[in-house]
């Protein structure tokens, strides 16, 4: 009898999984970049965790290279539930989230983990930033970095004075301004044109992190490797709609954030790996050269300096964006010791 019992105690409980797997609820992951870019690997992780940690409840397909929509229309994607949730560029938003150009200066943050922990904790605990996410109808999750940016040029950088006048590959509203002080001119190229550019001369020099720079072998059509380290920047960020994140039960929600670091840890991974592969190929492929009067970068922009121009830079879009970034550079300054 209880062998009768057990088997259908087991007959059961595969009904019951079975009748999950069927009323699994799939998310769309619409993302901007290739499947095969390497920090691609976090996207993948937070799929898995997500379905591991909610018994098959939620499931994850991802869509990748574009193939949802493109960059500029993702936000209102997500906003409006076409898209349950996406990873796209935020420098197309400036306006409506203005804390993303302080993570995403120059010459501030020494490494990827810094800055994604700052990101994260800035977006998640400051309440004028938290309230632009809540207005747009989505949240951020899966807080990254990239490694520090550096140069790969065709015309040598060995001071800083022979940055003057070439066309630097850039990008937002903020990193041009620190080339152009120095001399150089900023020449803002989507990621997938910079290769072409290079390649016919339309730049000089590519502004990328290491392992931008390897994914997209921009290192095929330069000559130069400039050691000279910008700072790390923080890397895309994924969004969720509001109303799919709130009907989530508190387990579901949990499973979630437990997913969302699970990526965060295997995206930083994967970066540190690639940044190691990336300066040995270009030391050995391409012309090594320093700046040797880089301590004058430096000293031209200084933290509370560059600070400075974001808050300013930022105002331009209206008194609730300043106060955003006011917010922002005081939590920047506190966290950083400035």
């Amino acid at each position: 009898m209880f062998r009768k019992v057990g088997v259908a105690l087991a007959g059961l409980s595969a009904a019951l999984l079975a009748a999950q797997s069927v009323y699994a609820k799939e998310l769309d992951f619409a993302h901007f970049l290739p499947e095969k870019f390497p920090p691609n690997k976090a996207e993948l992780a937070f799929a898995e965790a997500l379905e591991q940690g909610t018994g098959g409840e939620y499931k994850i397909k991802l869509h990748f290279g574009g193939s949802l929509g493109g960059q500029k229309e993702m936000l209102d994607f997500v906003a409006n539930n076409v898209v349950g949730i996406a990873s796209f560029p935020t420098n197309h938003y400036a306006s409506q989230f203005p804390a993303y150009e302080a993570f995403g200066m120059s010459l501030l943050f020494e490494n990827q983990e810094q800055v994604a922990a700052l990101y994260k904790k800035a977006l998640q605990t400051l309440p004028l930033t938290r309230r632009t996410y809540e207005k747009a109808g989505v949240t951020p999750f899966m807080f990254r970095g990239l490694d520090p940016y550096v140069l790969l040029c065709n015309k040598p950088v060995e001071k800083v004075a022979d940055l003057q006048g070439l066309k630097i590959r850039t990008f937002g509203a903020f990193i041009p301004k620190v080339f152009k002080e120095l001399g150089a001119v900023p020449v803002n190229t989507l990621t997938h044109e910079v290769y072409e550019a290079m390649q016919r001369g339309v730049v000089d020099c590519a502004y990328f992190s290491r392992v931008a720079h390897l994914v997209f072998k921009i290192h095929e059509v330069a000559k130069y490797y400039v050691d000279y380290e910008f700072g790390a920047v923080s890397s895309y960020l994924a969004y969720i709609n509001n109303d799919l994140l709130n009907e989530m039960s508190e387990d579901q929600k949990k499973a979630f954030w437990a997913a969302s670091d699970k990526g965060e840890v295997t995206g930083n991974k994967v970066v540190t790996t690639l940044q190691g592969k990336a300066d040995q190929l270009f030391s050995s492929k391409l012309t090594k050269i320093t700046i040797s009067d880089s301590h004058l970068i430096k000293e031209k922009f200084s933290p509370k300096w560059l600070l400075g121009q974001y808050v300013q830079s930022t105002a331009k879009f209206g008194p609730d964006a300043e106060a955003v970034a006011k917010e922002v550079e005081a939590f920047l300054v506190k966290e950083l010791k400035l």
